[in-house]
């Protein structure tokens, strides 16, 4: 984002001269933002800026070409914006820029309208523009997009108008069929690599000088797009498609008479690209790069002689580029160590690890920056080790960071962050999860008490180490870069979630002679909380201190934390039903109650203190509230004994009231479509129903219940008309009925429910 500075460094000068104010708010929160911030962010603050340009009618010439070059690096920014995010682990719905970057292409041809008397007309319209336009096409159909970036090269071929602009488009530049390949590499398999070939058949035709764009010349990005694609047969690297396609590329460069196309690293690096198309498998990693592991998850897996040979040959492919001449780099290195990941298997998981020694050894025998490794060359090999959950997992994530440690004395940039010091913590959790499906399953059929002893020692013993893991690292920490706060989130969650563990199987009726308790475990997870709200607060001084955007998402973490302390709380409740039959009138929900409002109220300050800051509260933050909301009512159900209910009635009631402040302060105009929290208020009513035995006040809790969700019945309705969703909605008739089934078969039921059956709907726009 620090590119906006150089957008206004580059056309400001001349806006200046048409007395067009400079928008210096926009240029400074744009620089706010580091390579840390999300592409969706980055999206939202280039639209924001864009609005904040005065669009009235240049008033000379320099003017209109000033404000055409800011259109088109806004466009271009854009477009980068617009890929990345397409790439965003976290953006499963990518959002699409196509609409707003076609305005700023009309904005750019309008621009190029101005013209003095005698003067010619000259189009701001270039080649350029074109190709930061097809960078905003829609990602969501990508087959589509590719499809009409091809449609817009061709109507640029033959200067003609496409999609209904007001000028004809400018003739192309090898950018354009760059960029228009990407397009359909992102496609993936045969259909993408059909996409790619054909628009590169069109540009060795205007190579060759036939047609309307005479002597273009592929480039470097032109090969590596054709080898990253070409050299993939059911998208697995082939070696043999991999040397066919750089044949090919050397006898066409020959053709157009090159003394020799340059074959340099980045071209053979780009055989060994993974297929780009993306397809999120539905599991959801924490911290993010653990992904990169993802083979092993739930364990060691069989040989597969595909992934085998496609690893083998990718080394073979290095050791080629070796007899050419050609030293491999990191980025090489990398590839073959994601290759054996991908095996999921111990020998590949092994064969990695020997790679990264040799890319480590290469290193130290007189490398340059390009063959230096990262800690991403080693983070396959340590989310492997912490995704398998084998007792060895654990052990060689610590080894591994300690060499680290070591090594980082020399080379600073190999210091292990925080978001991998986190591994730590998660390979203990994973292992302790390995143990607790065997444990669970001898305990439900009482066979083994011996093992199952052992295994809650074992279970016990890696809720320490977690813990134990968690302490030492963020003693150690001091919150350095957005990246150490965030990575808090999943280790102190990860703890949270091996104490409810352990705490769930000591439940078991086979571990009553254990000397290892439900209660102790919570205690310990109580323990996990309070370390995290001794250091929340300097990671929240550390946001403010950055930006808004990650202020806010520290307050999602802490969000996220407490929710996941609440629903353990209520997972060990439903646990303990299950197994400890004949004990009534306890839940462990319920001992810690006094916890758990701790934690809704300090939520709710940290949100409300920001909103104090004259932020606007996101999607995002709504999302992880409702969450935290449902966590506790959840909770509360699981309270039986009815001298409890005064304190659960107090967080329903607290709910409530949060629930008001944030309609009250939602932005309206949002383009947030409006959640459906229908199941937060029938949960509340179904709490009154089971744990308020006085019927009289169950009707008063169900009534204040009703009232507080009648703000959100007619939202729908104003903001549909309108258009401007809500922040929520409630389906009044799934309410009263919830409400009903919480009155029971009290001879007041039906005369309590007809009143508010028979109440007359208000308008929305009245109640405003």
């Amino acid at each position: 984002m620090g590119r906006i500075a150089e957008i206004w460094a580059d056309a400001g000068g001349a806006q200046s001269e048409t007395g067009r104010e400079s928008p210096s708010e926009g240029i400074d929160d744009a620089m706010t933002y580091d390579s840390n911030v999300s592409p969706q962010s980055k999206i939202d603050s280039i639209l924001s800026w864009y609005k904040h340009i005065n669009h009235s009618p240049p008033q000379s010439y320099e003017g209109a070409s000033a404000l055409a070059r800011l259109y088109t690096k806004i466009l271009t920014t854009l477009g980068e914006a617009n890929r990345e995010l397409y790439y965003s682990p976290n953006a499963l719905n990518p959002v699409n820029v196509e609409e707003e970057a076609k305005q700023i292409m009309e904005d750019i041809m309008e621009a190029s309208h101005f013209c003095a008397p005698g003067e010619t007309f000259t189009s701001f319209l270039d080649a350029n523009t074109c190709n930061a336009y097809i960078g905003c096409l829609g990602l969501l159909d990508i087959a589509s997009s590719a499809e009409k970036a091809e449609e817009m090269l061709n109507c640029m071929h033959h200067n003609e108008q496409f999609d209904d602009f007001s000028e004809r488009l400018p003739l192309p530049n090898i950018d354009t069929y760059n960029a228009v390949m990407k397009l359909w590499a992102l496609v993936g398999g045969t259909g993408g690599q059909k996409g790619v070939n054909d628009v590169y058949s069109q540009l060795e035709v205007a190579s060759l000088g036939f047609g309307s764009v005479a002597k273009l010349r592929p480039n470097n990005e032109t090969y590596q797009i054709l080898l990253a694609v070409n050299s993939k047969e059911d998208n697995r690297f082939s070696i043999r498609n991999a040397k066919a396609w750089l044949q090919k590329i050397q006898q066409f460069s020959q053709s157009l008479g090159d003394t020799k196309i340059s074959l340099d690293l980045e071209v053979y690096n780009a055989a060994l690209k993974k297929a780009t198309t993306r397809s999120p498998s539905g599991i959801e990693y924490s911290p993010r790069w653990l992904r990169y592991g993802k083979a092993f998850q739930g364990g060691f897996k069989e040989d597969n002689q595909h992934l085998k040979k496609e690893a083998l040959e990718m080394e073979e492919w290095l050791i080629s580029m070796e007899r050419n001449y050609i030293t491999p780099n990191i980025d090489t290195y990398d590839a073959i160590i994601q290759a054996w990941i991908d095996t999921g298997t111990l020998d590949g998981l092994l064969r990695a690890e020997e790679w990264a020694k040799r890319a480590f050894i290469s290193a130290s025998e007189g490398s340059t920056v390009s063959t230096a490794p990262q800690l991403q060359t080693l983070r396959p090999i340590m989310a492997a080790w912490t995704l398998c959950g084998r007792e060895r997992g654990p052990g060689r994530v610590k080894e591994w960071t300690n060499q680290l440690s070591t090594m980082s004395a020399s080379n600073p940039s190999l210091a292990p962050d925080l978001d991998m010091l986190a591994a730590q913590v998660v390979s203990w959790r994973r292992y302790q999860v390995s143990i607790i499906e065997g444990a669970f399953q001898r305990g439900v059929s009482g066979e083994d008490e011996s093992q199952l002893m052992k295994d809650a020692e074992a279970v016990f013993s890696a809720a320490r180490n977690c813990s134990t893991s968690l302490d030492e690292i963020i003693s150690q920490s001091n919150f350095v870069g957005v990246l150490d706060s965030n990575a808090c989130t999943p280790m102190f969650s990860t703890a949270v979630g091996a104490w409810g563990g352990a705490a769930r199987l000591a439940l078991l009726p086979t571990s009553t002679t254990s000397p290892l308790t439900t209660t102790d475990a919570v205690r310990e997870m109580i323990q996990v909380v309070r370390l995290f709200d001794a250091k929340k607060d300097k990671a929240m001084q550390l946001a403010k201190s950055i930006g808004k955007e990650y202020d806010e998402h520290t307050i999602n973490c802490i969000g996220d934390v407490y929710s996941k302390v609440i629903s353990q709380l209520h997972k060990i409740d439903s646990a303990f039903v299950k197994h400890r039959v004949g004990v009534d009138n306890f839940s462990y929900f319920g001992d810690r109650i006094a916890d758990v409002e701790k934690m809704l109220r300090e939520y709710e300050y940290q949100s409300r203190k920001h909103f104090a800051d004259g932020r606007q509260l996101s999607s995002a933050s709504t999302i992880t509230s409702i969450k935290l909301y449902r966590d506790v009512l959840c909770g509360c159900m699981g309270v039986t004994a009815s001298h409890d209910y005064g304190h659960v009635i107090r967080l329903c009631t607290l709910i409530m009231d949060y629930m008001s402040w944030r309609n009250d302060h939602h932005r309206r105009g949002s383009a947030n479509e409006e959640m459906d929290v229908t199941y937060v208020y029938a949960d509340m009513a179904s709490i009154a129903g089971k744990i308020v035995p006085n019927q009289h006040e169950r009707m008063m809790i169900l009534t204040r219940v009703y009232d507080n969700a009648s703000q959100f019945f007619e939202q729908q309705h104003y903001s549909s008309s309108h258009g401007d969703n809500g922040f929520a909605r409630v389906d009044r008739s799934s309410l009263i009925g919830a409400m009903r089934l919480a009155m029971g078969e009290s001879e007041l039921t039906e005369s309590f429910i007809k009143r508010f059956e028979k109440r007359s709907k208000l308008k929305w726009s009245d109640r405003r």
